[in-house]
């Protein structure tokens, strides 16, 4: 009987084993998510712990196909981290294989893996394919008419032998590591959607939100906030919301945050990828080309004024530049993927922390305003929060290793981090059933650590480590709690849209994880968001949106502010762009430090002495 059709395994649900099949590997553990029942012939996943080696030179009597998820694999000189593909033909001669800092590897062997003399491996070379990088080379577009709008397909590898093919599906911006891009939160203020719901909101309510959470984060970290900004995103938020739904994009229902929030402004995307396919086929009807794999690395300067950048193709060595009749609009991202950078306004400790956002948030766009002397602000705030996907939060409980609750789940930010820096042992996990796996498993496997699945609540107490009574206790409780409406425990104001408790099995437990939010900081801009510099004037042809602009994401905490100021303030700075005179002059907008207020000394000017 050949393998069996499989259309979808649940990975988090199969258990790990020791060893591969053919126990050729016996330090490594796997989970077995096909096996031919003829050939031997398996596809698995194979984790290699953190240290593993194997000295003794070793050739298998089948081919090894495989594409590293995470971490790192070395066989030989050859160095496998993240992405990176390989196909080794029987025969293949590995000298040595090493993980030191271990390894997540997806795994097919042709048939039963079994060693063999590597004096008489002998290997078919046409079909060796020894390292590739999955990110090299181009995404075909679609092959077959039910292939998702703006997806692609990339070969790895077509047999000469057979013909055989080996290729990779791209159905969203591709990106590695388990971690949270974007999950569809949106700010979304003063817009018809809210008038339809009879939502009464204004631009003083926001304007008194933001300045409440702002003056809450003053206690924490050096803020650069700038409200004629805040008050612009307000009244462009309505029309950005207009154009994002003409481009395609659907909203599901208002996010709650009844501790932060007035009113409701806070809307659930349906689909994420509407915002790519959406601005695709808009870029693409204006004419604009869009250029990718390329990064940015210094502006081009006409004078004293930006006209454009100088950039480097992925791997290229060269530089290309691109120039533009009204200057540059900066929108790069943040700087959280890089630890270097964070190391110089976040104590070194927390500056491998894991993070919000996506690799290539390098932090290239602050550095070169920097170089033209833009003034970055608010670049210490990098808070702390539990990683979570913000979709989540309702359907989830946080339970310590004693098996309670113990805060408010969709409270503010740094209460969460509080709440388990303040556990004995500053362990906790989330706890879920299967209806989110089932409904939101995009963000589901984007928790920061590994989604362990049992059949009942005591199983997976004992998984995880959690007191399995007290468990069963906390969500009995939870449960009754949700069918009432009413947290008699921590006040939580957000419960499942469905009423739903925590009651379909098989039930989940992910590690709660510390890291770091989007960082704050950026280049200060003015309210039609030109770049300013350390001597308080402008750049001119020099514009700066999104999380490259500091002045409004120090609001953080409010939660949905990324993409949506992008949007609506990148619409501000593209009209601006257009209507400021090209010879225009830098103009003076704030003081510079030179200007400071000065300290008033409380010593009056006491004489220290110095003695030998």
């Amino acid at each position: 009987m050949s393998r069996p059709f499989i259309e979808f395994v649940q990975v988090q649900a199969l258990p790990w084993r020791r060893g591969i099949p053919g126990q050729v590997r016996r330090k490594v553990e796997t989970r077995v998510l096909s096996v031919d029942a003829d050939t031997g012939a398996s596809s698995v996943l194979v984790r290699y712990p953190p240290g593993w080696e194997q000295n003794d030179p070793q050739c298998l009597d089948t081919d090894e196909e495989f594409f590293v998820l995470g971490g790192e694999l070395s066989i030989g000189k050859s160095v496998y981290g993240p992405r990176t593909y390989a196909h080794l033909p029987a025969g293949y001669h590995r000298p040595t294989m090493t993980s030191p800092h271990g390894a997540v590897v997806l795994t097919f062997f042709e048939g039963e893996p079994q060693a063999v003399d590597a004096a008489d491996g002998v290997v078919d070379s046409p079909r060796l394919v020894e390292r590739r990088d999955a990110l090299d080379g181009d995404w075909g577009g679609a092959f077959h008419p039910q292939f998702p709008p703006g997806a692609g397909r990339k070969w790895l590898r077509r047999d000469p032998r057979d013909g055989e093919e080996t290729w990779i599906l791209g159905a969203m911006p591709l990106r590695h590591g388990r971690r949270p891009a974007f999950d569809g939160i949106c700010s979304l203020r003063y817009t018809s959607r809210q008038r339809e719901e009879g939502i009464k909101d204004s631009p003083e309510i926001f304007l008194a939100d933001i300045v409440a959470e702002i003056e809450r984060q003053k206690k924490r970290f050096p803020i650069e906030f700038n409200i004629d900004i805040a008050r612009r995103f307000t009244e462009e938020s309505a029309a950005a919301y207009e154009y994002l739904v003409k481009l395609g994009v659907e909203f599901d229902y208002f996010v709650k945050r009844p501790t932060l929030h007035t009113v409701d402004w806070m809307l659930k995307t349906h689909d994420v990828s509407a915002y790519r396919t959406g601005f695709e086929a808009a870029l693409a009807q204006a004419g604009v080309e869009v250029v990718t794999r390329t990064r940015a690395r210094e502006f081009i300067m006409d004078g004293h004024r930006v006209k454009g950048v100088q950039a480097e193709p992925h791997r290229s060595g060269e530089r290309v530049e691109f120039t533009g009749t009204h200057g540059v609009v900066l929108a790069s991202g943040g700087y959280q993927a890089n630890a270097d950078f964070r190391r110089r306004y976040q104590l070194e400790s927390l500056s491998r922390t894991p993070f919000l956002g996506i690799d290539t948030d390098l932090g290239d766009g602050h550095v070169m305003a920097a170089a033209l002397g833009a003034d970055l602000v608010s670049m210490s705030m990098m808070p702390l929060l539990v990683i979570i996907p913000g979709a989540l939060l309702e359907d989830v409980i946080a339970v310590s290793t004693a098996g309670h609750r113990f805060h408010d789940e969709n409270g503010p930010y740094d209460d969460r981090v509080d709440a388990v820096h303040d556990l004995p042992d500053q362990r906790a996990f989330y706890i879920f059933d299967s209806s989110p796996v089932r409904t939101k498993e995009q963000y589901v496997l984007q928790m920061p650590d590994e989604v362990i699945s049992a059949p009942s609540l005591t199983e997976l107490a004992d998984k995880v480590g959690i007191d399995g009574k007290a468990l069963v206790e906390t969500v009995d409780t939870w449960n009754a709690q949700v069918a009432a409406k009413r947290d008699d425990e921590f006040d939580r104001l957000v419960f499942p849209a469905d009423r739903r408790g925590i009651i379909e099995p098989p039930f989940n437990a992910s590690r709660m994880v510390v890291g770091i939010t989007f960082p704050a900081g950026g280049v200060r801009v003015t309210s039609d968001m030109e770049a300013v510099s350390v001597m308080g004037r402008t750049i001119p042809g020099l514009l700066v949106v999104g999380d490259t602009a500091g002045g409004l994401s120090s609001a953080i905490g409010l939660g949905g502010l990324r993409i949506t100021p992008a949007v609506t303030l990148g619409r501000v700075a593209g009209r601006e762009a257009m209507r400021k005179d090209i010879e225009t002059e830098p103009r003076v907008v704030v003081k510079s430090l030179m200007e400071g207020a000065v300290v008033e000394r409380l010593d009056h000017g006491t004489t220290m002495m110095l003695h030998d």
